[in-house]
């Protein structure tokens, strides 16, 4: 998961319903979050669909790799938190670099105390 913005679909391509998308961009074991990739909102208002904010933890407080595997057993207890959607609407000027970078701000402050971290 290094290096990149990172999404995956839920269900095949033709039948696209959900995306998931990491905007950090990689993993992360801090306690502040990194700065978001812009790509979660470009594709957001190019499709014209809400982000949907959340936050994964683990109850062994381990990292985003484990929280991720943990969640497939039964044996650990992970915690997913939901705010509340974000909509982005193309500007008038387009999406320009300022734009992008204060929307994806936004969904980063919205994730942040999902899972306990700071922008």
């Amino acid at each position: 998961l290094h290096g990149s913005e990172h999404s995956f679909p839920t269900r095949r391509s033709s039948d696209l319903k959900v995306l998931c998308n990491f905007p950090e961009g990689q993993r992360n074991s801090s306690e502040t979050l990194l700065p978001g990739k812009t790509g979660t909102v470009r594709m957001a208002a190019l499709a014209n669909v809400p982000i949907v904010p959340l936050g994964i933890e683990s109850s062994s407080h381990a990292t985003m790799t484990k929280s991720l595997l943990q969640m497939m057993s039964k044996n650990h207890c992970v915690k997913i938190s939901i705010a509340p959607p974000l909509y982005f609407s193309i500007p008038e000027g387009g999406m320009t670099d300022s734009w992008l970078k204060a929307s994806t701000k936004k969904v980063m402050e919205s994730i942040a105390p999902l899972c306990h971290k700071r922008v």
